[in-house]
């Protein structure tokens, strides 16, 4: 079985939601099945400027094959922010204007290169390789190698769409690949019910279960000496970091006695800096080790964004046995408060204060630590790699059915 997973950038180091759900993908693959696993992906390890880093060409890491492809064009963030709120005015105002439909292609058209990776020899790489290939698993909908990579090799296609409520998940450019025939691998109901409401001719493809979840080794180091919270992830004004910060100083200057440090860890959006403030801890970006270290450690994780398809801190929050203090404004994130007594909502600095202080009083009680017990078996349940391997191979019983009836 050859297995092809097309994504925007992957390595060890590179932080990213998606990036890291393809790698932890492909490496569960690798040792748990015989399949052949090749990554197609970019020699960029920024998001932001998609800079060539990586060597292009192929490599390998145990059995996985990695084939990196440069970009052609870096992204010029000036650039790119003026173009991306010209592709939204316009499609926004004439996306339903049939004079503007060709218009509006070219300037989506642009919109997809300046987001880059603008790797432009992918798709014809992918076409090239469509023969022996049994399955191409495309991660996230809106970047260059996705959307044109599918229009290539959409007979073997699968997409992991990693979607969230956000400007260009409506685009026309990115409709195209949500209204062909492929399926789609969801991380969870909330990302399914946005999906077949934007796209209804979805709702017979769609298969809840894309991702597993992580061996996380429980640890008795400490590397903060502090009582803390911990965010782990994309820092930036795109994930509401400011939000955490104002927060969680505004706690400190109303509870002198009860004091707690909001802990901060993984890459730092460009134009984004984390203040030298008392009770705030950057850590950067730090490795699996000390992750665990981190969580196992913590009094809650926390997160902010209101644009999660799954967020992997939570559901590693929820293993380690930790409570979670997460924004109701995000659906996926309030689901889980919904689902669990371990996981409190906010939506204001007063929720978000109420939460902290009981989180603080309850993580002291047996009766609380038997409920994060049931918590992290109800994450067991609901996440596992076999299942995801299961939906893999539906698909591809699905895809073999439908050529032999040709």
């Amino acid at each position: 079985m050859n297995i092809v997973i097309v994504v925007q950038r992957y390595g060890n180091g590179i932080i990213g939601g998606a990036e890291a759900h393809a790698q932890q993908l492909a490496t569960w693959l690798e040792k748990n099945t015989d399949w052949n696993i090749e990554i197609v992906t970019s020699c960029a390890t920024s998001y932001i400027t998609w800079k060539n880093k990586l060597d292009k060409g192929i490599s390998k890491e145990g059995k996985i094959l990695i084939n990196r492809f440069p970009t052609f064009s870096k992204r010029r963030q000036n650039i790119f922010s003026f173009w991306n709120r010209l592709t939204q005015i316009a499609h926004n105002k004439t996306a339903n204007i049939t004079g503007f439909y060709f218009i509006n292609k070219i300037i989506q058209e642009v919109w997809l290169r300046l987001q880059g990776p603008y790797c432009r020899d992918i798709p014809r790489y992918l076409k090239k390789i469509e023969e022996k290939t049994d399955l191409f698993i495309f991660f996230t909908y809106l970047y260059y190698p996705t959307v044109k990579g599918i229009l290539q090799v959409q007979k073997k296609s699968l997409l992991i769409p990693t979607a969230h409520d956000e400007p260009p998940f409506y685009f026309k450019l990115v409709s195209k690949i949500f209204q062909s025939d492929i399926p789609l691998i969801v991380n969870s109901e909330e990302e399914a019910r946005l999906i077949k409401k934007t796209y209804p001719e979805t709702a017979s493809r769609i298969i809840i279960g894309a991702i597993g979840l992580p061996d996380l080794k429980p640890t008795s180091k400490n590397i903060v000496q502090k009582i803390y919270i911990l965010y782990l992830g994309r820092i930036g004004l795109s994930k509401r970091t400011d939000e955490l910060i104002d927060y969680v100083t505004k706690y400190n200057s109303l509870h002198h006695e009860q004091q707690v440090t909001l802990v901060l860890a993984g890459a730092i959006e460009k134009d984004f800096q984390v203040e030298n403030l008392p009770n705030i801890e950057y850590k950067g970006i730090v490795s699996e080790r000390e992750k665990s270290d981190l969580i196992f450690n913590c009094q809650a994780v926390v997160n902010a964004s209101r644009l999660e398809s799954l967020s992997m801190i939570a559901l590693e929050g929820i293993l380690a046995q930790k409570p979670l203090i997460l924004t109701a404004h995000c659906p996926v994130l309030n689901s889980y408060c919904q689902s669990l007594e371990t996981a409190y909502a906010y939506k204001n600095y007063s929720e978000f204060e109420k939460s902290l202080l009981e989180v603080m009083h309850s993580n002291q009680h047996a009766e609380f630590k038997a409920k994060l017990s049931l918590s992290r078996q109800w994450a067991l349940s609901k996440y596992g790699w076999e299942k995801v391997r299961q939906n893999i191979e539906q698909v591809l019983v699905q895809k073999n059915s439908s050529s032999s009836l040709k």
